[in-house]
């Protein structure tokens, strides 16, 4: 009993440090699981011809740094030990967002 409130307070200290959270499957029971990132960089796609006048298409890069099943009490942390799961080194997120035209005033 004692590694399941281990796991839990882990859970819980995990959940307010990365940058994103995403759900996925446990590799353990298959269940739902969070799964946390840092976001590396963010550009523009190289196709804009497709999206609406106004608007532009860009991709954020996430490199995922640690899990945690609350029904298994998998937790993983780092690289290593989420490539040892068979899980992702990075995550790639394709969003639209309006382009803003207002220049940038400085009120130095």
């Amino acid at each position: 009993m004692g590694g399941a409130f281990l796991a839990l307070d882990f859970f819980r200290k995990m959940r307010g440090t990365h940058n994103q959270y995403w759900s996925c499957e446990c590799p353990a029971c298959q269940c739902s699981a969070d799964l946390g990132g840092e976001k590396d960089f963010e550009e523009l796609t190289e196709d804009q011809d497709e999206i609406t006048p106004g608007w532009e298409e860009f991709e954020t890069t996430f490199s995922p740094a640690g899990f945690f099943c609350e029904q298994s009490s998998l937790q993983l942390v780092g690289t290593g030990e989420l490539l040892a799961a068979g899980m992702n080194d990075e995550i790639v997120e394709v969003q639209e967002r309006e382009i803003n035209d207002e220049p940038d005033y400085r009120n130095d």
